[in-house]
């Protein structure tokens, strides 16, 4: 039995495979094994797997039809015969000494879960805007002994698998998977992992190196909205987990922080006509549950989420004032250069003393005018269709 298990998902990824391996082969621990699960790769992946293994035979391979990382690191754990797991992406690398460090780190500490820090590098040389923001998000200071059973400190520890090490004996006996989603996956598998977890560590020291490219699925969002709609749902994935191992009630502020986290990142992703939909899939996330008040005050958009309030669910994100239904009937609120005075549910925008504007006889009156212009357009159509038809008649007449 090895020490690590080191688990590497291959699609299509020959520009940088080698160097992932060879990062992998010269660890200085030596006792790993390399599991590396081809998923369907179209271009020369499998083929420079079959080289590296006949090289050296720590280096196992799976073979998949496409079904996505998730499916390939699930195969790959239930082949793992090490104590710990380790996991690595096929266009990133670790430096010489990761698997060594974090061995002896987790070990000789006798901790459940380590964190390393990242380098972070631009793919094929491109420039890439949110690069800083990267490297800041991947740096870390030292924590050691870390205690998991305060909500603070899980929270020290990100959504990614592949800058951490894990105990295998825990991942089977709580059989921690990976969901078989299209993004998001690897934040279910971490807020399983921590929530059963006692103690950790952060090293400082930058042993993972990550490559980021402009067309990585985070980025992707933008593109294709519907990947946004995979957080809630492997958010109720992790919910049902708690559920079942009776832990949610020492996870409860980290489970709301996290629905929070999902909802507030993805919203403005999101096309204004299903912001609604999205919301209230996150609500139904606190369907039936009971959270303490001091945990709902401490964070307003999940107090507005757990009352189903989409109305300022909608404020908060927008970054628009926020109501309660006491405050929708009289309030006086200070905005930036006015006053918003609330009587019975109308809004008066007062400036140095003087009425600005009536906001709520405004949006009625420019509703009304909305719903004439579309009564005019019909109208017209409406005329357009009986010329057209009286022609027709007067035409067949005429033949």
């Amino acid at each position: 039995m090895s020490k690590v298990s080191v688990i590497i998902p291959v699609y299509n990824a020959e520009r940088y495979l080698r160097e992932c391996l060879d990062s992998l082969i010269n660890q200085t621990l030596s006792d790993i094994e390399i599991i590396c699960v081809n998923d369907g790769s179209t271009d020369n992946s499998l083929s420079i797997l079959n080289d590296y293994s006949q090289k050296d035979d720590r280096i196992k391979i799976l073979n998949q039809e496409n079904q996505g990382p998730a499916v390939a690191r699930n195969n790959a754990l239930k082949i793992s015969s090490s104590e710990f797991i380790m996991f690595c992406d096929s266009d990133d690398f670790y430096s010489p000494d990761m698997c060594e460090v974090m061995y002896k780190t987790i070990t000789q500490q006798d901790l459940d879960i380590v964190q390393v820090a990242s380098n972070v590098i631009s793919g094929y040389d491109e420039h890439i805007r949110n690069v800083e923001n990267f490297k800041k998000y991947l740096s870390f200071n030292k924590r050691e002994n870390i205690d998991l059973n305060k909500t603070q400190n899980k929270l020290y520890f990100t959504n990614e698998i592949w800058n951490k090490i894990f105990r295998n004996d825990l991942i089977e006996k709580y059989n921690i998977t990976f969901p078989l989603q299209k993004c998001g996956e690897d934040r279910c598998f971490i807020m399983q992992y921590i929530a059963i977890s006692s103690r950790g560590s952060i090293i400082d020291k930058k042993l993972h190196n990550y490559r980021l490219f402009a067309g990585t699925l985070s980025e992707q969002f933008e593109h294709d909205y519907s990947l946004c709609f995979s957080s809630p749902k492997g958010l109720n994935i992790v919910l049902k987990f708690y559920k079942e191992n009776n832990i949610f009630e020492n996870n409860e502020e980290y489970f709301v922080n996290k629905v929070c986290f999902s909802l507030k990142k993805y919203y403005g992703k999101i096309p204004f006509e299903l912001q609604k939909l999205y919301i209230r899939e996150h609500i139904r996330l606190f369907e039936n549950l009971e959270i303490k008040k001091e945990v709902l005050n401490r964070y307003k958009l999940a107090k507005y989420l757990w009352r189903c309030d989409v109305r300022n669910v909608k404020n908060i994100l927008n970054n628009k004032m926020v109501y309660t239904y006491q405050e929708r009937i009289f309030s006086i609120k200070n905005a930036s250069i006015h006053k918003v005075v609330t009587i019975l549910g109308l809004k008066f925008k007062f400036r140095s003393g003087k009425l600005v504007e009536r906001e709520r006889f405004r949006s009625l009156e420019n509703k009304l005018n909305y719903a004439n212009r579309l009564l005019l357009e019909q109208k017209n159509i409406l005329m357009q269709h009986e010329e057209l038809l009286n022609e027709l008649v007067w035409q067949n007449g005429k033949t």
